[in-house]
């Protein structure tokens, strides 16, 4: 049996049982990062379907450090670049990957240290 259809088909909580609880958080107050700690998820994407299935972030098709800080300071907690590593070879998707990183890492330590 299926442990989703056998957890959907266990008997409601009585009132009492209920109401001796304590409220459980919201899922959304749950899964919300801290307000100290800045949240911005990079996606190096190897090719443009990816960017497709999202909308109000930013897509860079060039990571130069003043295209990936701006990016950064975006209000969007997403940012996609893509890298179109998918034709290239492993070795030169791995130095592609690695460019991107190098470029971000002094940009994402700056904004950790600004808060």
């Amino acid at each position: 049996m299926d442990s989703s259809f056998a957890l959907s088909r266990r008997a409601a909580p009585s009132r009492r049982a209920a109401s001796s609880r304590r409220a459980a958080p919201s899922r959304r107050a749950a899964l919300s990062p801290p307000k100290t700690i800045p949240l911005k998820i990079v996606v190096i994407d190897d090719d443009p379907t990816g960017s497709q299935t999202v909308h109000g972030c930013p897509l860079l098709l060039d990571w130069g450090a003043p295209q990936l800080a701006a990016a950064l300071r975006h209000p969007s907690p997403l940012m996609f670049v893509l890298a179109n590593t998918r034709a290239l070879a492993p070795a030169a998707a791995r130095q592609r990957v690695g460019q991107i990183a190098a470029a971000l890492a002094p940009l994402l330590a700056a904004a950790v240290e600004q808060g």
